[in-house]
């Protein structure tokens, strides 16, 4: 065990009870002082760079996520958080390269393969984000951000049944999930008007 890893540990542990309690600022200075017990830890700045990203600092997040990246270049959940921000500053192509590289060391990473899905959308890669998202739901079925994001494609295609029947699935596994059921409220006319 390294100096001070020990300490990092209790730190990170606390850090992750700060976030999911939605205390970003604490768990960035509980990680933060990690950090200096344990500077070459890439989980340190990884998962920094996710209370970045929940605080919308997306630039301080791809920041953290280089460095965790740097102390561990085969860290896909590093890639993947990277790609993330990435695609939160409309840095698309940007986003495609990481997520790539993410799901190239972890193949079954669902939520790699939905935020590679989310920047071929953007970049109007529609072939690429139905491949992206059908692997990202073969991987997790109960996950429903890619079905959502699917019935988004299909819509763009012309095929509203098929973007019905994604959101459907969408809110079975989340009826409370709100860009999915302003979706299904824009697509339900349109699926009215293609049966008559």
């Amino acid at each position: 065990m390294r100096p001070g890893s020990a300490s990092a540990r209790g730190r990170l542990d606390q850090a992750q009870c700060a976030l999911d309690r939605g205390e970003y600022d604490t768990a960035i200075s509980l990680l933060t002082t990690a950090i200096g017990f344990d500077p070459h830890n890439a989980e340190l700045y990884n998962v920094r760079g996710c209370v970045w990203s929940c605080k919308e600092d997306f630039r301080q997040a791809i920041a953290d996520c280089t460095k965790a990246i740097q102390a561990r270049p085969s860290y896909a959940a590093a890639y993947n958080n990277r790609g993330h921000a990435w695609s939160a500053l409309d840095e698309f192509e940007k986003a495609i390269e990481d997520c790539t590289r993410a799901v190239e060391l972890d193949s079954n990473n669902t939520y790699a393969y939905n935020n590679l899905g989310f920047a071929h959308m953007h970049m109007q890669n529609y072939d690429e984000a139905i491949e992206s998202f059908g692997k990202a739901v073969a991987l997790d079925n109960s996950y429903p951000q890619p079905h959502r994001h699917l019935a988004f494609v299909y819509h763009c295609l012309g095929d509203d049944i098929e973007a019905l029947r994604n959101i459907e699935q969408a809110l079975t596994l989340d009826p409370e999930y709100p860009d999915a059921l302003e979706l299904q409220t824009l697509l339900r006319p349109h699926v009215a008007d293609e049966s008559n």
